[in-house]
């Protein structure tokens, strides 16, 4: 009995395998290693594994003879990513949207340090990656306590991780 098992799920893990080619993981590495973040919200990791393993000659515009870029975008509740892929599959840019997802802790414990007594009412997480130019995500919240309500902005840079506040009004 453990053979028929063991062959099922060789054959299942078999089958993942080549629903992705190995090259689209190769090609996007990159893309995985600056932008796909444990401390993300699991939406945001999902729609990003979807780009990141999108095989852009099951396109219909694919072109196989022809050196082009390629623009996807991609949309589930609340996430947009809009991808630019190079004729190989690789993710040369995006640019990236999602609202009222989990912040990162790190972000939340550093607000509540200022900001004690508030909430977080409403916030929109923004990533920008680039294969030649870096990444940067930038968040923007807004926070409430009682009847005042205040807008703040941090920007994280993928080639100093350290949380840069930008502006407050």
């Amino acid at each position: 009995m453990k053979t028929p098992c063991t062959t099922l799920l060789l054959i299942a893990f078999n089958l993942i395998l080549t629903a992705q080619s190995e090259s689209d993981v190769i090609n996007n590495i990159k893309y995985i290693s600056e932008v796909v973040s444990d401390n993300e919200a699991s939406e945001i990791k999902k729609i990003q594994d979807i780009a990141a393993y999108y095989n852009i000659e099951n396109a219909d515009v694919f072109d196989a003879n022809k050196k082009s870029t390629y623009d996807v975008v991609f949309k589930k509740t609340n996430c947009k990513i809009e991808a630019t892929y190079n004729s190989e599959g690789e993710i040369l840019k995006t640019t990236e949207v999602y609202s009222d997802m989990r912040l990162p802790l790190s972000l939340v414990k550093l607000i509540l340090k200022e900001h004690s007594t508030w909430y977080i009412s409403d916030n929109v997480q923004k990533v920008y990656y680039s294969s030649k130019s870096g990444t940067y995500k930038v968040y923007e919240l807004e926070i409430k306590k009682e009847s005042k309500v205040e807008k703040l902005k941090f920007k994280i840079d993928s080639k100093d991780t350290s949380m840069t506040y930008v502006a407050m009004n």
